[in-house]
């Protein structure tokens, strides 16, 4: 995925998501949000088809796709999971900690990237911009 489709695609998640969560508070129909879920997933499943393109993110999409199946078998598995572990802990709150494993993936995945960005900018090179002679010590990232 390029980085413009991708910037696409974050910013109609950040936008869809809360609007199908006000709406099943509003509404009280779920549809929505089953409807966020599972084109999620659909979309990881797909990127996951997809051959590596050169520069890509470093993501290991099939832990991320393990994850949350994992969390969803939780979140279905609520009350006998609540049961098993003598009322400790339910299955909803275990799905949250796998939910954020996956989401981990995703977080180390940009903080390898950005790490990797920040050295490169940091390398010294001895001709500027314009061909002269670079001054001065090697460039830190932009704020």
């Amino acid at each position: 995925m390029s980085a413009r489709a991708g910037a696409a695609t974050a910013g109609a998640v950040l936008l869809v998501g809360p609007l199908a969560v006000l709406w099943w508070s509003h509404s009280g129909n779920l549809l929505a949000w089953a409807v966020v879920q599972l084109g999620g997933v659909l979309v990881v499943l797909a990127l996951a088809c997809l051959p590596r393109r050169d520069g890509a993110l470093a993501l290991h999409l099939g832990a991320v796709m393990a994850l949350y199946a994992l969390a969803k078998l939780f979140e279905a598995a609520d009350h006998p999971v609540f049961e098993a572990t003598g009322q400790l802990v339910s299955g909803h709150s275990l799905k949250h900690v796998l939910a954020a494993g996956a989401a981990l993936q995703v977080l180390a995945a940009l903080a390898a990237l950005r790490h990797s960005s920040a050295a490169h900018l940091r390398r010294v090179t001895a001709f500027g911009q314009n061909g002269a002679h670079a001054v001065g010590a090697a460039r830190g990232p932009r704020a």
